[in-house]
This record gives structure tokens, sequence and C-alpha cells, in this order.
């Protein structure tokens, strides 16, 4: 599976994938591991990391916009976005 059907999968609700350096895990897309989520999916909203990291996570966040298609999108800096993980997995 490439990044692009992985994004796909994704976007279309799947939970827990992986195909080369993105991953899903409890809906919540990384690029190269836990350190950098690059989007929480929460409902119908897709919140994405701000952040910038690599050139290569660059990419896959202009791959996942262009999959999301001006969908729901909020952006938020890293450390909001972990601060909501925290919250997301005390419930």
């Amino acid at each position: 599976m490439n990044n692009e059907q992985l994004l796909n999968l994704f976007v279309n609700g799947e939970n827990n994938i992986k195909a080369n350096n993105l991953f899903i895990e409890k809906g919540v897309l990384y690029s190269y591991g836990y350190h950098f989520p690059l989007c929480i999916k929460n409902g119908n909203e897709f919140i994405i990391n701000s952040d910038k990291y690599s050139r290569t996570t660059s990419k896959h966040k202009t791959l996942l916009l262009r999959e999301l298609n001006l969908k729901n999108i909020v952006e938020m800096p890293l450390n909001d976005i972990l601060t909501l993980l925290k919250i997301k997995n005390t419930f």
C-alpha cells in the first residue's frame, strides 16, 4: 500500500493501518512516529498539525490536504495537538 492509498483510507474512516512512513492508530495519522501526529480525525472534522518537521512530512501534509479536498479542516500547532491526544486518551 502506498501513502496515497493510506490517506484515502484515513479520510474515509480507517482507524488502524500502516504504509511506508505513515500510519494510523486510533483515528490519528502519524508521520514517521508518535512524535509527529499529522492529523486527528474527530467525527467529520480533521485537525491538522500546523508545525513543520521535514520535507517528507511536508509532502505527507500536502498529500493529505489534497485527499481532504477542503473538508472540515482545522489547523493547530503540535503542542495543542499533543494536549488533545492526552485528553482523548483519558476517556
